[in-house]
């Protein structure tokens, strides 16, 4: 008797809830037919505001000043030519705590799943990692460019000389633009390298912080979700295909695996591993 009324009971609470993101689906998909201006508000998409809201304040961050929709095709001209380019669709933070939602992703994907995607961006928000990986590089810059004026004048190698009568000696605009962009590399090169490391380690922590503000299904669905719109919208070429007959892609993954970001499909599949961790503990 007990046991028929606890599914009862349950069956009732999933069906509830069920109702409850159908209809927050629904009234999220009216306010952003209603209203044109990427930028949200309060008065404007209070379903959308008040989730971003809920779980800011579950991370203890600020809430977002600004919080804005962007498209995820957009046309640039090139050599006189018109070319669809798609975005990355997604949501995220900037350096400057702001927060930006793609918009098919608000008009494609289900409750849960815009919540898991959204408790990333505000995962990231809590981690600070916008920040932290700017710093770093620039720290990175500096302690760069410190080093090889050290080295230069310790060892007095001449560098700038050799760089500056190279750079004269070039007729040639694009021998001179050459060298410019090959100093700028190398200098840079470390910065950049040193910040994606950087964001890469973070992200599984920022995975893990985005199941606590919400559940770690939704998130793991949400990146789902996000690898089949983007399937939906950017057709695979040909040499891509072929790559991926070739074991290419695994082969170049592996090899810059310390300094490359988890693909879509690393991070559900440490999402799934501790669901499965969760489970035998349950």
């Amino acid at each position: 008797m007990i046991k028929k009324t606890l599914i009862v009971l349950l069956g009732l609470s999933i069906n509830a809830f069920a109702h409850s993101s159908f209809e927050k689906i629904h009234a999220l998909r009216n306010e952003l037919a209603s209203h044109n201006n990427p930028h949200l508000t309060q008065e404007t998409h209070p379903t959308i505001y008040t989730m971003v809201q809920e779980l800011s304040t579950k991370a203890n961050v600020p809430m977002p000043r600004y919080i804005s929709l962007f498209n995820a095709e957009y046309t640039v001209i090139i050599d006189g030519n018109s070319r669809r380019m798609v975005r990355d669709m997604e949501a995220y933070v900037d350096v400057l705590g702001d927060l930006y939602i793609c918009y098919e992703v608000l008009a494609n994907l289900s409750y849960e799943e815009i919540e898991g995607v959204i408790a990333i961006a505000i995962a990231e928000k809590a981690e600070n990692r916008a920040a932290k990986v700017t710093l770093t590089g620039v720290g990175a810059f500096g302690l760069t460019c410190a080093s090889v004026y050290g080295l230069n004048n310790y060892y007095d190698l001449g560098l700038g000389s050799k760089v500056m009568s190279s750079y004269k000696a070039s007729h040639c605009r694009q021998d001179r633009d050459d060298i410019v962009k090959t100093v700028v590399v190398a200098l840079t090169l470390p910065a950049i390298i040193t910040a994606c490391v950087l964001s890469s380690n973070l992200q599984k922590e920022i995975d893990f912080k985005a199941a606590e503000l919400t559940d770690i299904k939704s998130v793991r669905n949400g990146l789902k979700a996000l690898r089949k719109l983007k399937d939906s919208y950017v057709k695979e070429s040909a040499l891509s295909r072929i790559a991926t007959m070739l074991n290419l892609k695994t082969i170049v993954n592996t090899v810059l695996y310390p300094v490359r970001s988890y693909t879509s499909e690393e991070r559900i599949d440490y999402l799934d591993r501790e669901l499965e961790r969760q489970a035998r503990l349950a």
